[in-house]
């Protein structure tokens, strides 16, 4: 009775296993008829017409003259070369109307904004997708942008993860899906900021951490590329990253009295090129240099008379001559 009823529903098994390959057959077989079908088939009247339309239009393309003309006579009767846009306007043209319909994005941007807003207000991140919600999962004690993300290949339980901060440093999760766990900062010089995070794919316990911005204020800075050979245990830098002092404070050394309308206190930057080093407050009035050479003669292009200019801070005015002839000359 056993042997009978196992070999009854291995027959059903193998007639409805049978059954939908013939099914996905039929129906890949459809539709490869359907498409040779369209192929073949003639294209109606109104597509013709069309399609003739769009020919003429893009045959007298306010541009068509354009394309004729030298980088000469384009600058000669004020054409930029809008070689893209003028392409993307025949491109997208309204075969009806013979030009794009720009006056419709306005009305598409208020439905994707109205779409936006309508699903953040059920609680959703933008892109997160229908079925991978987004959780937060911290550091909720360091703000900041994080510009790596990383887990950590050693860990077989997938509950480890690397997290690099433009401000904030490299931190390490290792119960990532646990709502209530926490971040600790990695052992690695400094809180520097991590722009992005690797590990060696021949060697996973070898990770390799870039720290730096470039084109910042000097907020983001960075020490060079950092190497880990435990799987992030401890850190060395391998190259890169500042050779000298990093921060310059200026001293206020310089002190105008006279004329009152320069007067005040104003910051200087050491520079050796010219003379010692100032390291004593300098108190004197401001005269204006007097070369007797240049026009205007504040240029200080020519040297000054001996001794018209000691113990004083003087005034030179911007002029052709090189700022070190200025020096020089004084």
């Amino acid at each position: 009775m056993k042997n009978k009823l196992l070999i009854s529903i291995l027959s059903i098994f193998f007639i409805v296993s049978g059954f939908s390959q013939t099914k996905t057959e039929k129906e890949s077989k459809a539709l490869s008829a359907t498409i040779e079908k369209n192929k073949k088939a003639k294209p109606s009247k109104k597509t013709l017409e069309l399609r003739k339309k769009l020919a003429y239009y893009q045959s007298h393309s306010p541009f068509s003259k354009n394309a004729y003309l030298s980088v000469e006579e384009g600058g000669k009767n004020g054409v930029p070369p809008n070689k893209y846009f003028e392409s993307e306007w025949e491109l997208t043209m309204n075969p009806v109307l013979g030009r794009p319909t720009t006056e419709n994005l306005e009305v598409i941007r208020k439905q994707l904004l109205e779409e936006r807003q309508r699903i953040l207000a059920t609680g959703r991140v933008p892109g997160d997708a229908v079925d991978n919600a987004w959780v937060e999962r911290g550091p909720t004690n360091v703000g900041g942008r994080t510009r790596a993300i990383m887990f950590d290949p050693n860990d077989a339980t997938r509950e480890t993860v690397f997290a690099g901060g433009v401000s904030g440093g490299l931190w390490k999760n290792t119960a990532i899906s646990n709502s209530g766990s926490t971040w600790t900062r990695v052992n690695i010089s400094d809180n520097l900021n991590v722009s992005c995070l690797a590990y060696d794919p021949n060697n996973p316990n070898i990770f390799y951490v870039g720290t730096g911005e470039s084109w910042t204020g000097g907020d983001a800075g960075g020490d060079g590329v950092w190497k880990s050979i435990n799987g992030g245990a401890t850190w060395s830098k391998v190259f890169g990253g500042v050779s000298g002092p990093s921060v310059f404070t200026t001293a206020a050394n310089l002190t105008v009295n006279s004329p009152t309308s320069v007067a005040g206190t104003y910051p200087c930057i050491p520079n050796t090129s010219f003379g010692a080093a100032i390291t004593t407050p300098i108190t004197a009035n401001v005269v204006l240099v007097n070369d007797g050479v240049s026009a205007p003669t504040s240029l200080g292009c020519g040297a000054s008379a001996v001794g018209s200019l000691t113990g004083k801070i003087a005034l030179i005015r911007r002029g052709s001559c090189p700022f070190s002839d200025k020096i020089k000359s004084s």
